[in-house]
């Protein structure tokens, strides 16, 4: 299951987005928000992304494949990685957006990896957020949940795999109900599985989700009102 995968990442990236932030100014740029985020690598996420800052700031070129984009203006950082031994990309995005209280600001991080063109699970993909705090200059993670927004729509399982007791292979649906399979039928069904892929905004305040089932996609937009997501 994808939540479950990605815990232990979770926990690391939460605890990294909760600290005082250190500004350059009087207000924080999208800079001021990514260098707290990479401060101090602890894994192999932040020290890449440390790495491609330091060449972006000493104006060196990014490893071959590699490309970052640091766009002050809008608020927005990314990172994208490309292997072509395995047709995998791999993209690290940042952005923030204003809140309607005029007291703090949601920053979004983001983690995404396809290959050959459709979702796969990453050690760090996911997608996070913090809240800052303008007055007290601190940033505190928020649940996607509590900004209405979800990031497992068009998924309808909870899951998946081999039942060592039964001896069969299953897919759970969200609500509960197990379907049991033949390996031929959950090889078929793990094939065409549904995955959602996220894309943050470069402008504008809109998140885009998309779905992939096999050979099809779809995308909805979730858009973003100063307090809360909105399809």
């Amino acid at each position: 299951m994808r939540k479950g995968i990605l815990l232990f990442a979770a926990l690391t990236v939460c605890t990294t987005l909760s600290a005082q932030i250190k500004l350059q100014g009087q207000r924080p740029t999208i800079v001021d928000f990514f260098l707290n985020y990479i401060d101090e690598p602890e894994d192999e996420l932040t020290g890449n992304l440390a790495n491609s800052w330091e060449l972006y700031k000493n104006s060196k070129p990014q490893p071959e494949g590699v490309t970052f984009i640091v766009d002050t203006r809008n608020g927005y950082i990314r990172q994208e990685c490309y292997e072509e031994y395995n047709n995998t990309r791999s993209y690290f995005e940042m952005c923030y957006w204003n809140c309607a209280d005029g007291k703090h600001r949601l920053v979004a991080y983001n983690m995404q990896t396809l290959t050959n063109g459709k979702p796969t699970t990453g050690q760090f993909d996911g997608t996070y957020f913090a809240l800052y705090d303008n007055a007290k200059r601190t940033l505190e993670p928020i649940e996607s949940e509590d900004l209405r927004l979800d990031l497992d729509y068009g998924i309808d399982y909870g899951s998946y795999g081999y039942d060592s007791d039964t001896k069969q292979y299953f897919w759970g649906s969200k609500a509960g109900k197990v379907t049991n399979m033949t390996k031929e039928e959950y090889d078929r069904w793990y094939k065409n599985r549904p995955l959602n892929n996220v894309a943050l905004p470069r402008q504008g305040k809109d998140i885009i989700l998309t779905t992939y089932r096999g050979t099809n996609k779809t995308s909805i937009t979730w858009k973003w009102d100063g307090k809360k997501f909105h399809l």
